[in-house]
């Protein structure tokens, strides 16, 4: 059997290599903006997102859970408010849930739960136009 080392006589473990630098925080109002035209195509420039000009893109996203349904219900009053907040927070990127059972919400004083093809005759056609309204 070996003898046990003592702790001053066991290998020091490699010391951690220094962390990198954090870059100073940049003022919001510094950086350039580029106004979106229509729909504008992002490409896949190995690990970054591009604009179709070439400049990264970076894609800050919210997750909506009932935006769709707000627009097949006509619910302007909050629908157009929750988009423009989401501009003005600085989210370029909505992804939006389409078929879902956890929303609750009342239509003509009814109860109405989830969000599906069978509730709504015109869920489909509705989505192309609800592309073209975020566009």
């Amino acid at each position: 059997m070996g003898r046990l080392k003592l702790p001053s006589q066991r290998n020091k473990p490699t010391p951690l290599p220094p962390l990198p630098t954090i870059p100073p925080q940049v003022d919001p109002s510094e950086i350039p903006t580029i106004p979106v035209k229509g729909n504008q195509t992002i490409r896949v420039n190995g690990k970054f997102f591009c604009r179709e000009i070439g400049e990264r893109m970076t894609l800050i996203g919210s997750s909506e859970f009932s935006l769709f349904k707000r627009y097949l219900d006509n619910d302007w009053a909050t629908l157009d408010p929750v988009i423009r907040e989401r501009q003005e927070i600085g989210f370029n990127i909505l992804r939006v849930w389409l078929l879902n059972d956890s929303i609750v919400s009342f239509r003509n004083g009814v109860l109405q739960t989830g969000i599906h093809p069978i509730q709504y005759p015109n869920f489909y056609p509705k989505l192309n136009e609800f592309v073209d309204y975020l566009c």
